[in-house]
């Protein structure tokens, strides 16, 4: 037996070693060459601008870390959308490869073609599939059933036993009935959580730098990565998401305005929708106190249960049991029943408008004292309240946790209260939708205070829809700036990392809302507005002022990193997804290939159709005289036989017809200034490739500078007016008028490029760096093999 025994061990030792040998040869030691990698990302941190803004010394740290290694503007995707540009970005692949095509794709939702999200893919997401659910299964139930009986009957024992001093066996006895009660209790516990859970899904299909880079045993801190939510990452990677990930309503940013003006006349639970997703809702004063509602999350588990009641009663009702005048009796007694379970899953608030909680205004001095839920803030006028902690009941076992921060606008003569998107609470969310990876990371960054989630931080939607002002807007900025550089600081000092990613994207949004200040030549300039005073950062600036001096916030940031936490061996790196450009004029390309013989309407079309997709089921295209139509921000589609439903153009005609298409439109002249208007047309399979090039157009537009697509063809819409002759196409360009004021979508390529710096210096390749150099890049200087997979290799360092 001993001499089996050893016999046994040496086979068992020298098979360790064996396979320990065979590991060391897959994967031999990395050999970097940084010590650490540190990356800040800049979105909207537009190339050329920087390089300006560098050049009249405004931008001292930027500037240093120039004279370090190199700048260069950084060649991005096409399309330029944030949520494809750093998909690739952080990948190292293209569009085709990612499965991001941009924030709208064609969906063709009942074969016509429908716009839908392009970053977001909406979906029902099951118990079973959670790993992080409190309870995932039946057999999960069961466990927890027996988890819980054996701590209640340990709990008492020691009650019972140690600190009463009760007879062993009188303990045991008791401590037994009770611990099988609280395992029944268990159980029963399971039945509270919902068989479904609503969510938003990532369409990214493949894996990000920090994850390959894990896979090979590097750490790494990622803060606040677009498109990177709804994923796992290796052990040792901590990830931040951001652009993507929902509000604590599993919507899009809801934001709300309680108001006493006699203006508004729609008051809880409808109010007046705006443009985006806002509501506006008329409050009243009694007795100087206010008394409302606020609205959280829809109740899907009360919605789930009431179906469940209602499909449980109809299949009684039609039991094929059942004799004909039995039957009758039954649906007679039921129905009923199922008609007011079917009024309350209507009717139901908590369902229809979310689960309420309690909201509440009344003075308090100078000051007002403001409830929602239970946590009460007092707040001056003009003044921000700090996060409310809010919790809200799906079932007694249930809750979904969030947090908003308000601001007391005005009291005299009208109260007006702006109320920002409910966002999920870092430090309780909910296991359906993670903010982190992995779910525990959000607990530990919120240990150092509370912060904003939702994908799309900022009040830009508020300020578009005109409900806002500048100055507003520019305090969230700042305030949303100032964690996220508190956050970063906090996450480089400690010592568990290797590779460090954190982007800032507030230039992004001041960009967007605010480049009507900034461009003389803009349709909504207005000198008076531009030169119009407000404190950003404690210091006063001019509304005209604003994009620089986002910028100059940035450029603090680097000089913190660079003073603070940058080392000999260290290789810190600045990119951007996308550049920027003004946007004078929008361009409705619907119109445009109606003018050029490529989209025809329907007889009779009305004025009322101009509100409406001109692409859905009650379409007015002509589809049997259309070969071409657009949706989306710059996306252009062939009428297509065989993919499209009502297609005419014959795949062996479809080059041909491209190439006519692309030649009218790149002709195509602005009738104000003789001019035309696009600079590049981009046939989608020339220049990406992978599983993923079904999502994608057949054609991007990419216009010169000051030009964007419009908002109506970016909802698939034509623009129609009223003439002498009835209902006719409108104009082709029309001003922008929208508070949207700068852009990046639908403009060549070559004049919206991002930022691009590096503290060594680099000999770039022919035509400069591009946004899928990052990942190849960082995986090179960590040592980390670049799968062949990528479309580019790494940049070189001299």
């Amino acid at each position: 037996m001993n001499a089996l025994c050893r016999s046994f061990l040496a086979i068992f030792a020298l098979s360790v070693v064996t396979v320990s040998v065979a590991n060391a040869s897959e994967s031999p030691p990395l050999k970097p060459k940084a010590d650490r990698v540190i990356i800040l990302g800049v979105d909207g941190g537009d190339g050329r601008t920087v390089e300006g803004f560098m050049a009249d010394g405004i931008l001292p740290n930027m500037s240093r870390l120039r004279d370090m290694g190199e700048f260069a503007r950084l060649g991005t995707s096409i399309p330029a959308e944030s949520p494809t540009a750093w998909a690739s970005l952080n990948t190292g692949r293209n569009p085709a490869e990612t499965g991001v095509p941009g924030f709208v794709r064609n969906t063709r939702a009942g074969d016509l073609p429908s716009v839908g999200f392009g970053h977001l893919d909406s979906e029902t997401g099951h118990l079973e599939d959670f790993e992080s659910a409190p309870i995932v299964s039946q057999g999960g139930a069961q466990k927890w059933q027996l988890i819980i009986g054996i701590g209640a009957f340990v709990a008492f024992m020691v009650l019972l036993k140690l600190v009463l001093k009760m007879n062993t066996l009188v303990a045991f006895l008791i401590s037994a009935i009770l611990g099988g009660v609280g395992s029944i209790a268990g159980g029963k516990s399971n039945a509270y959580y919902p068989a479904e859970y609503p969510r938003f899904g990532n369409p990214l299909q493949v894996k990000n730098f920090w994850d390959l880079a894990g896979e090979a045993g590097i750490k790494s801190i990622i803060l606040d990565s677009a498109q990177s939510f709804d994923s796992e990452s290796p052990e040792g990677v901590n990830v931040l998401h951001g652009l993507g990930v929902p509000d604590a309503r599993g919507g899009i940013g809801d934001w709300l305005i309680y108001t006493t003006e006699e203006t508004e006349f729609d008051r809880i639970p409808n109010g007046r929708k705006t443009g985006t997703a806002g509501r506006v809702f008329r409050i009243d004063r009694r007795d100087g106190v206010v008394k409302s509602k606020f609205y959280g999350p829809k109740n899907f588990g009360l919605k789930q249960e009431l179906e469940a009641q209602i499909e449980e009663l109809k299949s009684r009702m039609d039991d094929p049991k059942l004799g004909y005048k039995e039957s009758q009796v039954v649906r007679n007694e039921l129905r009923p029943q199922v008609d007011a379970l079917q009024e309350e899953l209507s009717e139901n608030h908590d369902i229809k408008y979310g689960i309420a909680l309690d909201f509440e205004v009344k003075p308090n001095g100078d000051k007002y004292d403001i409830t929602i839920g239970t946590e009460t803030q007092t707040i001056p006028v003009d003044g921000w309240s700090d996060f409310y902690e809010l919790k809200f009941d799906i079932n007694p076992f249930l809750k979904v946790h969030g947090i908003t921060r308000l601001k007391l606008v005005s009291a005299e003569p009208d109260l007006k209260i702006f109320i920002n998107t409910l966002d999920i609470d870092p430090k309780a969310p909910p296991f359906w939708q993670p903010i982190t990876a992995p779910p525990e990371y959000s607990k530990k960054l919120a240990s150092g205070g509370s912060f904003e989630t939702y994908g799309w931080a900022c009040m830009t939607m508020p300020f578009k829809d005109g409900e806002i002002g500048p100055e507003l807007l520019l305090e969230d900025i700042e305030f949303t700036l100032k964690w996220r550089e508190e956050m970063t600081m906090q996450q480089l000092a400690r010592t568990d990392w290797q590779l460090f990613m954190s982007v800032f994207s507030t230039p992004d949004r001041v960009q967007h809302m605010l480049y009507q200040y900034y461009d003389t030549e803009h349709p909504l300039y207005n000198a008076e507005e531009a030169n119009r005073e407000v404190v950003f950062f404690g210091e006063t600036i001019k509304l005209s002022q604003a994009i620089p001096a986002i910028f100059k916030q940035v450029d603090r940031v680097v000089g913190r990193v660079l003073d603070e936490v940058l080392r000999d061996g260290d290789v810190m790196l600045m990119c951007a997804d996308h550049g920027f450009q003004t946007f004078r004029h929008q361009v409705n390309i619907n119109n445009m290939l109606e003018d050029i013989g490529f989209l025809t309407l329907k007889d009779g079309i009305k004025s009322s159709d101009d509100g409406r997709p001109m692409l859905g089921p009650k379409a007015y295209v002509d589809w049997q005289n259309t070969r071409a139509y657009s949706m989306g921000l710059g996306f252009v589609y062939l009428n297509l036989r065989g993919r499209e439903k009502y297609g005419i153009v014959r795949p062996e005609d479809r080059q041909a017809v491209l190439d006519e298409l692309k030649q009218a439109m790149l002709d195509w002249r602005d009738p104000a200034t003789g001019e035309t208007v696009i600079e590049d047309m981009y046939q989608v399979d020339e220049i990406h490739s992978g599983e993923f090039l079904s999502k994608e157009s057949d054609l991007i537009v990419g216009f010169k500078p000051t030009y964007r697509v419009s908002w109506r063809s970016t909802g698939g819409k034509i623009g129609l007016v009223d003439s002498a002759d009835g209902v006719v196409i409108g104009p082709i360009i029309e001003d922008n008028d929208s508070p949207w004021s700068g852009g990046h979508p639908s403009v060549a390529e070559k004049h919206v490029r991002g930022l691009f710096f590096s503290s060594r210096s680099i000999d770039f390749p022919e035509g400069g760096p591009n946004l899928l150099h990052i990942a190849p890049t960082v995986l090179d200087l960590l040592g980390v093999p670049i799968p062949a997979e990528l479309d580019l290799g790494p940049l070189k360092f001299n």
